[in-house]
């Protein structure tokens, strides 16, 4: 009886040992996450005239997969990636394109006229916090590419305002822009205050430039011809060719460069 007691507390005494070795060991091989601070360089700075006046938060599931041949053709695999994405795209003014005929102020009748310039969108950025990789699949035989999910990063960005623009962000940005400006300016003193927006350009498919100097610069447009109007150029007359020889041979064509004039 005391021989068998003495058989269990050696075994329990083995795997109590064999527990705490294992957990020394995992503590000993987990080395962390360590970050070497490094110093940060200014490359450029910019001054800023922007007014932010709407931001909509969007969210989109990035499905992209690189699709791959082996074997002529008769092996398909591929790398793919389900990127969810969540960011905001901010839209607004940029003030800084104000020009010298935009602002006209009457201080004596207290009335002022306003135009701001085009919204546009003036930010698209990734909530990296909120954004993850939902699932990362490479078949066997595939090639993994690693910039893969900065290929879904970047086409998340692009969806994202465009998404935006779609659903109207920038009809909602020059409307309250236009609200933010006109308060403004009331509380100035100004009575009578009127706030219009430049409509964003276009261009014209019909233009395309003429020729260009060497720097690259522009000289000019030339506009499409409407239909049925003739054209601005008269067509090539066709070149006149010799008559072939008797033998159907064609004739060699000859240039005569002297003249009884320049031998005098």
């Amino acid at each position: 009886m005391r021989t068998r007691w003495a058989w269990l507390a050696l075994s329990a005494a083995a795997i109590v040992a064999a527990v705490v070795v294992i957990a020394l060991i995992r503590q000993i091989s987990d080395g962390g996450t360590s970050l070497r601070s490094t110093p940060s360089v200014v490359i450029a700075i910019r001054d800023l005239a922007r007014l932010e006046t709407v931001e909509y938060h969007v969210e989109r599931v990035i499905d992209l997969r690189d699709r791959q041949s082996l074997l002529f053709g008769l092996l398909k695999t591929q790398d793919a990636i389900l990127f969810v994405a969540v960011g905001q795209v901010t839209a607004g003014v940029d003030l800084g394109e104000l020009g010298d005929g935009d602002v006209v102020a009457d201080r004596t009748r207290g009335t002022v006229q306003i135009i701001l310039p085009p919204a546009r969108v003036l930010s698209t950025r990734l909530d990296n916090e909120k954004s993850w990789v939902y699932t990362r699949t490479t078949d066997p035989l595939a090639q993994r590419h690693e910039d893969l999910e900065t290929r879904a990063r970047q086409e998340a960005e692009r969806t994202l305002e465009q998404s935006a623009v779609t659903g109207g962000i920038l009809d909602r940005a020059r409307i309250n822009a236009e609200h933010t400006v006109a308060s403004l300016v009331r509380s100035l003193g100004y009575t009578t205050v009127t706030v219009t927006s430049r409509a964003p350009q276009t261009r014209d498919a019909t233009e395309d430039p003429l020729m260009s100097t060497r720097d690259g610069s522009r000289t000019g447009t030339r506009r499409a011809p409407a239909s049925g109007s003739a054209p601005s150029r008269a067509p090539r007359r066709p070149r006149r060719r010799s008559a072939p020889r008797a033998d159907g041979s064609p004739r060699a064509r000859t240039r005569r460069w002297w003249t009884p004039a320049r031998c005098r």
